[in-house]
């Protein structure tokens, strides 16, 4: 008893050492926003300095209320219970408060220019905060100032709300590519269900360099003719959100049984956890399938797994075992003991179940379906051709702390969780049950590793997909088998309630210091008063309409100049994909195709036929990502991948042409062929 009393108060030392050091830091940044803005008080503008000097106010006060709170918890409450009597008088009211503090954070750093100014994760984090304390605040009962309950629920709900927010922040209209790589894949969506947008051959093949399963989740939407690229970049958004809950609320479907809100609110945990990674849509799809025949009768569970596997399989190979052994790990772990031992009827079901998952996988392959594929959608080699880069599991440039420590942070509470409840009474297990759970899970770690360290990876979690999604069934189990109050009582030890609020604001760190708002130049007098930027582009934002009509003009004019020559869009391939551009589509040479080949670092047959397209001049004209020819190495932000592009495609397209004319601000060059033939300024590979 001691050592927990000693170890409780060494965590609440901790906690407001660390919760002062947030508040001093959220401080400076504010005073550094604030300060140089006007001449009231030295050089604040009225407003900042109010709001500079409120924020130190309310900071000095409430984390005085914190120390009492967690030194002197009785105390604490009785002084505060009269506002929390203030509180119930106010009604309705209550409810309305409670929203505005749960839309306030997305609302400040997505949606106003104040998330370009606000850049501090301090600062960030103690908005945050506050307003999940203030919806905690009006969302409790009765006549305290707030119970564990309604603390835990204003962090969750508020944290869900930044979340839910999140994937839609690139909806936009603006017509140029909003990220390396996104415009490009907005065209690779539109083909299976809307090749009619291009001027294209009928009768030759044009296969995205994407997989089929992403080609449905994310190209569905392109079934309507008249779509436009901010509906298409909506349904992107909501195809990052749906599937998501739509797998944690079957997970927690028994939940219902105890209260409907409290299985929302585990749903909405659920959601938070996984977009941690972030994983594609098709797995999240497969993995809701796997819920659904989690405890189905036999006949209806063996054709959904198998049909589950099947999508798995010709989605990425690597998944193919992954319906199987989530299913073998929940049936396992589900099971009730007889005498300590698994019943013979656990044993007969799970092999049904993950046999049927592994005959889905089997037949895709079977059937030759995969090469063929392959084949025709030219679709990415996981590891086996391109090199490991190892040092990213570690801090590095590419991934600030690296992967072990991101998903350290990301999983750590939540393994804390399982092992507390997997203890009797509360959750029996014996040896086998342990082994179906932590074999799987072991297994799916070592091949996210192994991904996540191939060159093109390592910039986050999305490859530890099946392990993270693996994290949640067990949790799915864990939380059936325990019941959900648990989490909602008082009595649990100091050191849980904390793992719980880790559990509950940590997925919320990366989206929330990540937020940006897509404003354009009108904002910039505002940003250029606050942030010293020089331009629109150096506050983060986009071109004003009428410079991106201007430009969108231009590079209209220069493309209809060299017709009927032909255009190589390698970049920016939305712009024929939503008609703001009309020529003939050249299918070849795609900008992620060429990245993915020559991260490969070895001769590909795509090269020579590039190469000898460049020699002999066949496009008119090339819209490309600026190029240029830096050697960069490891010490840069995917400095390996920008070797490799550089080596294979930059140096070699700058050859033989040359650039007519950059768009610094929207990201785009225009390149025409050479006049007169230079040295390259790095050799050009050789295929003999």
């Amino acid at each position: 008893m001691d050592i927990r009393k000693s170890s409780a108060a060494l965590l609440k030392i901790f906690i407001l050492l660390a919760a002062g050091l947030m508040l001093v830091n959220a401080g400076r940044d504010l005073f550094n926003a604030a300060w140089g803005s006007g001449t009231w008080l030295g050089l604040f503008l009225p407003k900042w300095g109010m709001a500079f000097f409120a924020f130190v106010i309310l900071s000095v006060a409430g984390w005085a209320v914190l120390a009492r709170a967690l030194i002197q918890p009785e105390r604490a409450e009785s002084a505060l219970g009269p506002v929390g009597g203030a509180r119930e008088r106010t009604g309705f009211l209550r409810w309305i408060f409670a929203a505005l503090m749960v839309v306030l954070p997305p609302w400040l750093f997505q949606y106003s220019y104040i998330g370009l100014v606000f850049l501090s994760p301090s600062l960030r984090l103690t908005v945050w905060i506050a307003c999940a304390l203030a919806c905690g605040f009006f969302l409790t009962r009765g006549s305290r100032f707030m119970d564990w309950s309604g603390l835990l629920t204003g962090l969750l709900v508020s944290g869900g709300a930044i979340l839910l927010a999140f994937p839609l922040q690139g909806v936009s209209a603006y017509p140029f590519s909003l990220g390396w790589s996104e415009g490009n894949r907005l065209y690779d969506y539109s083909i299976l269900f809307g090749r009619a947008r291009y001027i294209f051959p009928a009768n030759e093949p044009l296969a995205p360099f994407l997989d089929l399963g992403r080609q449905i989740t994310g190209g569905l939407i392109f079934i309507f003719p008249g779509l436009t690229i901010w509906q298409a970049r909506l349904w992107q958004g909501v195809m990052s959100i749906a599937p998501y809950l739509a797998v944690t609320l079957a997970v927690f479907w028994r939940a219902r049984k105890e209260s409907i809100w409290l299985w929302l609110l585990a749903g909405l945990w659920g959601y938070a956890f996984l977009r941690q990674g972030p994983i594609h849509t098709p797995l999240v799809f497969v993995a809701f399938m796997v819920a659904l025949a989690w405890r189905r009768p036999l006949w209806l569970a063996m054709p959904l797994l198998a049909l589950a596997a099947y999508i798995a399989a010709f989605s990425r190979f690597t998944w193919i075992f992954a319906p199987a052994m989530w299913v073998g790990m929940m049936v396992f772990a589900d099971s009730i003991l007889e005498n300590g031992r698994l019943p013979r009827s656990t044993w007969t079901r799970a092999i049904l179940l993950a046999g049927s998952a592994l005959t889905g996988g089997l037949i895709y392959w079977a059937t030759g379906f995969l090469s063929r594929f392959f084949e025709a959608n030219r679709g990415v080699d996981v590891v086996g051709r391109q090199p490991l880069l190892w040092y990213r599991l570690f801090p590095n440039e590419t991934l600030g702390p690296g992967i072990l420590a991101l998903l350290i942070f990301a999983t750590l509470p939540l393994i804390v969780m399982l092992f507390f409840l997997a203890r009797p009474p509360r959750w029996t297990l014996n040896r086998w049950q342990k082994f179906a759970l932590l074999a799987p899970l072991t297994a799916f770690l070592i091949v996210g590793l192994i991904a996540s360290a191939k060159i093109g990876g390592g910039g986050d979690l999305h490859n530890l997909d099946m392990f993270l999604i693996g994290l949640i069934f067990a949790v799915g189990v864990a939380a059936d088998k325990c019941g959900y109050r648990w989490i909602l009582d008082s009595a649990n030890p100091f050191a849980m309630k904390v793992t719980i609020v880790l559990m509950l604001a940590m997925p919320v760190y990366f989206p929330l210091i990540n937020m940006r708002p897509l404003l354009d130049a009108g904002v910039f007098p505002n940003l250029k008063l606050l942030t010293g930027a020089e331009s629109p582009r150096q506050a983060g934002l986009l071109p004003s309409p009428a410079e991106t009509d201007a430009t969108l003009a231009d590079i209209q004019r220069r493309v209809a100049r060299v017709l009927p020559g032909e255009v190589l869009f390698m970049d920016q391939r939305q712009l024929l994909t939503f008609g703001y551009i009309q020529v003939p589509l050249i299918s070849e040479y795609e900008k992620k195709l060429l990245m993915d080949r020559a991260m490969a670092d070895t001769p590909q047959p795509i090269f020579e036929s590039f190469y000898a397209d460049l020699a002999a001049h066949r496009f008119a004209l090339i819209v490309s990502e600026p190029l240029r020819v830096p050697i960069k190495g490891q010490e840069s932000i995917f400095g390996e991948e920008n070797d490799a592009w550089v080596k294979w495609v930059s140096s070699a397209v700058l050859c033989y042409y040359e650039p007519d004319k950059t768009y610094a601000d929207v990201r785009i060059q225009l390149l025409v062929p050479r006049e007169t033939p230079i040295e390259c300024e790095l050799p050009i590979p050789s295929f003999r």
